[in-house]
């Protein structure tokens, strides 16, 4: 699906208003180490080397470029991933001169937010956005060669939980000539509204999970939660007396994975006390613990 350009720097993404398009970008992966992306007529290819990715070029049916070295990123797979290198890419021009393109590729951190599909569905996600900005020269000789015109893309993927491929992505490309924008082009896309929801559902149901299986400890003022939570999480920790009067509340941003989380309590008379942690799922997890 295509709709107007997206405010990626926003936390609230408003995807309503949408179009079929044939032209969704298409993901293939190729055992568990390489990802590529198709779309506009070329294909983005991306290894994964346990928690890392790294981009490794791309190609089109006219050119194919590779970076010098392969360059971390969060593009795909492992969102948390930042990379930024100023690059020269190498490779070839309708398979008969050589290709260079100088110039400049990051990936930023993710943006934690809400997509917004329509009235009465909004669902969590994750942006991460990937740009490349760039001269492309043809060499006619070794000593000789042609500046074609720069360009700018931008990337930007939407991520529900811990899916490594993304569930709409958002591509900016403007050409440049002589410090000069002479053309953009913007094209969002969205998966089907049906596989969104059931994606959603999942991702809620393994949280739950996670939170069900917490181990939780209390020693000497800190509270520690031993978790493998699956994405991005929001933990509310609750503290109340037995008869549910609540006390003390604590809010704590958690990525994927971590290993342990940790929230320091203040001062509180000796007793037994009721601890509450809630992760926006159906159900939240209780503890007794003394102080």
């Amino acid at each position: 699906m295509e709709t107007e350009i997206v405010d990626v720097k926003s936390s609230r993404w408003n995807f309503e208003g949408l179009s079929e398009t044939d032209a969704c970008p298409f993901y293939r992966m190729y055992g568990d180490s390489l990802i590529a992306e198709l779309w506009n007529g070329g294909r983005q290819w991306y290894a994964v080397r346990g928690d890392s990715v790294f981009y490794l070029g791309e190609e089109t049916r006219c050119h194919k470029s590779l970076p010098q070295n392969p360059i971390p990123t969060g593009a795909l797979g492992n969102m948390w991933l930042t990379g930024r290198d100023t690059t020269r890419t190498d490779g070839h021009y309708f398979h008969t001169y050589s290709l260079s393109q100088d110039g400049i590729y990051e990936c930023t951190r993710p943006i934690k937010g809400e997509m917004i599909i329509g009235d009465d569905l909004i669902v969590s996600a994750v942006a991460v956005t990937e740009s490349r900005k760039y001269t492309s020269y043809i060499w006619t000789d070794s000593l000789h060669s042609t500046a074609l015109i720069s360009k700018e893309i931008h990337r930007t993927r939407w991520f529900i939980g811990d899916d490594p491929l993304p569930v709409a992505m958002q591509a900016i490309i403007k050409e440049i000539s002589h410090g000069k924008e002479i053309s953009s082009e913007s094209k969002t896309f969205l998966m089907p509204v049906d596989d969104l929801l059931s994606m959603e559902e999942t991702q809620i149901e393994k949280l739950q999970q996670a939170l069900d299986n917490a181990e939780i400890s209390y020693n000497n003022g800190i509270i520690k939660i031993m978790a493998d939570f699956p994405q991005s999480v929001r933990l509310q920790l609750y503290l109340s007396n037995i008869q549910g009067s609540v006390f003390y509340q604590d809010v704590l941003d958690v990525i994927p994975h971590s290993e342990d989380v940790i929230f320091r309590l203040p001062s509180f008379p000796p007793g037994a006390y009721l601890l509450t942690i809630y992760a926006g799922t159906p159900a939240d997890k209780k503890f007794l613990i003394n102080i």
